[in-house]
Order: structure tokens, then sequence, then C-alpha cells
């Protein structure tokens, strides 16, 4: 990631969604921006959208850090359709700390501790990142309903009181 900050992000002021800014993208990714359209990255981001809230409605209220999130995704899902190949930030295309590595033949491992939700992100450096920070709003809201009242005594009965 070589990353520039991006400039504070156009809102679309009737959904309250992030409006795709395909050259403060460019200039964050600028390797894979090389080999991705205008249209192709928007595409990107659209499908980004599918996987975090871009709505006004989503648990990240912060359209600069929703922003940075959505542009991650974006890089993790050209990464994975194969634009700008393997290491297409100018890494090797590995995720995670080396667990083991060999001269001799060269040989090279990785582990990234994760989960199974996070596997499908775990497949790319921008998509791992993406992953930690969605985490902090994946939260589940509960919503308890009315209680139930139990009444050991109804008022009506089938048979009469003595």
């Amino acid at each position: 990631m070589s990353g520039t900050i991006p400039p504070n992000p156009q809102v679309d002021p009737t959904t309250g969604a992030v409006i795709f800014n395909y050259q403060a993208w460019a200039a964050r990714f600028p390797v894979l921006a090389q080999s991705i359209t205008i249209d192709v990255a928007t595409g990107y981001f659209d499908e980004a959208g599918m996987y975090f809230n871009n709505t006004s409605g989503s648990g990240c209220q912060d359209p600069k850090q929703r922003q940075t999130i959505l542009f991650l995704l974006t890089a993790h899902i050209a990464t994975l359709y194969g634009s700008g190949g393997s290491g297409a930030a100018g890494g090797t295309g590995m995720v995670g700390r080396v667990s083991s590595a060999t001269e001799g033949s060269v040989s090279v491992s990785a582990d990234l501790e994760g989960t199974a939700q996070s596997a499908w992100y775990d497949q790319t450096q921008f998509g791992a990142s993406a992953y930690r920070l969605m985490r902090k709003y994946a939260r589940v809201r509960y919503y308890p309903g009315p209680r139930p009242v139990f009444d050991p005594y109804p008022v009506s009965r089938i048979w009469p009181i003595r």
C-alpha cells in the first residue's frame, strides 16, 4: 500500500453512501491503478459495498473511515480477480508472518491467525487490513421483545372458585 491519505469523501445526500473517487483510490494503490480502468474499479467499489454497508445505516458513521475500508476492499477484490497480477502492491502476494523458510530449493510458508469468517479476506494484505478495520463495526445488536407475563391465577376460569 503506498498510501496517500484520501481526501474527505463526497457523500450522496440521499443515501449517505460514500461516492467512489477513482483519483484518490489510484493515488493510494498506484500499482493496481496501472491495470484497472475507472469503470472496472467502480464496479469493484460497488461490489465492496455489498461486503460492507455503504449507506447512512452503516455501523461506521464516519465517511472517511468508511471510504478507507471500501478502498481496501476494492483493492482486495481487484487483487483476487487478478488485476495487476500476484503481489500487485509490490509485495510477494503472501499475507501473514513467515512461519518457516527453507533455503535449498526455496520454500516459504506464512501463517496468519484467523477465523473461518476472515479466510476470504486474509487472501490479500488489503483484505486482511479491511477485515481488521471492519471487525469493530460487526457487532450484533440485540433488541429484546416484550416480556411474557405468567399469571398462575388467570381471571377467567373454567370452574368456579369456592
